[in-house]
């Protein structure tokens, strides 16, 4: 079911895969160092991070919300509607820190990757509760009522979405 709602596009793989080996031979020319696997491209991207974070400065060319957990001092995204986004810029923009991204998409869905949120919970709920609370289990520990938010749904949301979104 994951990606389910996403739209079937129908390919010519005998072109696609012809236009594949174009942009390889392209890349190679230009210099571009190439990476071929079997990983999805965001289990790719995820990788390199990890590996490089500590060594220079990377920045991620993605609209993917699901990155936005990566985000560090020498790790940012440029998103073409947000332009650059850092950890001194995030919580302004999109309502969260990087540390909260996953609980954000926990508590909001992703219908790109057909996770479903915790229902009433959309973008401005999501921001209020990141003003009272710096995390989902921070929200279990203080045990204070959050309008709407049933603490035990809350738990049966978050076994099956947290596994699917943490990158």
């Amino acid at each position: 079911e994951y990606k389910a709602k996403r739209k079937k596009i129908g390919f010519d793989y005998e072109d696609m895969n012809a236009q594949k080996d174009k942009l390889k031979d392209l890349l190679y020319y230009l210099g571009i160092k190439q990476v071929v696997n079997n990983l999805e491209a965001d289990d790719l991207i995820y990788k390199v991070v990890r590996l490089k974070r500590n060594k220079k400065p990377i920045i991620i060319l993605s609209t993917d919300k699901d990155f936005d957990q990566l985000i560090a001092p020498n790790i940012w995204i440029y998103n073409e509607k947000h332009g650059f986004l850092t950890t001194k810029n995030l919580k302004r923009i999109k309502g969260y820190k990087p540390k909260q991204c996953v609980d954000y998409l926990i508590l909001r869905g992703d219908a790109s990757d057909n996770i479903p949120g915790y229902r009433g919970m959309g973008d401005k709920r999501c921001f209020e509760f990141f003003k009272r609370f710096e995390s989902i289990e921070d929200f279990y520990i203080q045990n204070i009522k959050f309008p709407g938010l049933d603490p035990i749904k809350l738990k049966e949301v978050e076994k099956i979405n947290r596994p699917m979104i943490c990158l």
